[in-house]
């Protein structure tokens, strides 16, 4: 069954990236995402995305994850990620605050499993400073670009809602870092670096092949938090 769900992850995120490359070759969208448009092309990443949290639920089960340190609430962050993704997949601010919501949550869910793995294998401070100084840069810098124009585009608390959502990144990569284990800390750093364009893109300004760079680190971010965590 492993093998099975690990499979249709991997089909998914296939799917999922296709659909980004297809949909948004004429021009790049505010609202990372493959959904903009009824192109089949749209509808195929569309179903690929939402394939792959549940995949990789289905995979850290089968493997005996739950039993590992942190493997329950890694289970949680990637249900609530797949909330998040099927809310992102319409373009509209209502959905994206409830994304965002979502996200949140499921960070939260991540940074409670993380410290959980830390706790039992032993602290590394080092690889955590890595990971709180690489989430820290980016939140100084384009964080600070992004937290502007959300504030100017949608008001103080969308504004805050983002800074927020910055600093809850921040405790994960430090987490992660924690634990000791690369495949974690990379699956961190790749979550803010995918966040990061994705906000830069929908605030800021829409950037050529943006949606595919969002898509593809969040998916080898997912992917380094379960093999991180319980492979």
């Amino acid at each position: 069954m492993a093998t099975l769900f690990g499979a249709l992850a991997f089909l998914g995120a296939l799917a999922c990236w296709y659909g980004a490359w297809r949909s948004n070759e004429s021009a790049p969208t505010a609202s990372p995402g493959v959904t903009h448009g009824s192109s089949r092309d749209a509808r195929i990443g569309a179903v690929g995305k939402v394939l792959v949290p549940p995949a990789l639920v289905g995979l850290v089960v089968s493997i005996g994850g739950l039993s590992a340190p942190g493997g329950g609430w890694l289970v949680v962050g990637l249900a609530l990620a797949l909330i998040g993704d099927v809310a992102l997949l319409a373009s509209s601010t209502r959905y994206f605050v409830a994304g965002l919501l979502a996200f949140g949550v499921a960070q939260v869910a991540f940074l409670t499993a993380f410290v959980a793995a830390a706790r039992a294998y032993g602290l590394t401070w080092w690889m955590a400073l890595i990971g709180a100084v690489f989430a820290g840069l980016f939140a100084a810098t384009a964080g600070r670009r992004i937290h502007r124009a959300a504030t100017s585009s949608h008001g103080s608390a969308l504004g805050y809602g983002v800074l927020g959502y910055m600093a809850l990144l921040l405790a994960v990569a430090a987490a992660a870092g924690a634990t000791g284990r690369w495949w974690a800390l990379g699956g961190a750093l790749l979550f803010v670096v995918s966040d990061t364009v994705l906000a830069l893109n929908r605030f800021v300004g829409p950037r050529a092949r943006s949606d595919l760079v969002v898509l593809v680190t969040y998916h080898l971010a997912l992917a380094g938090f379960v093999a991180g965590l319980v492979a």
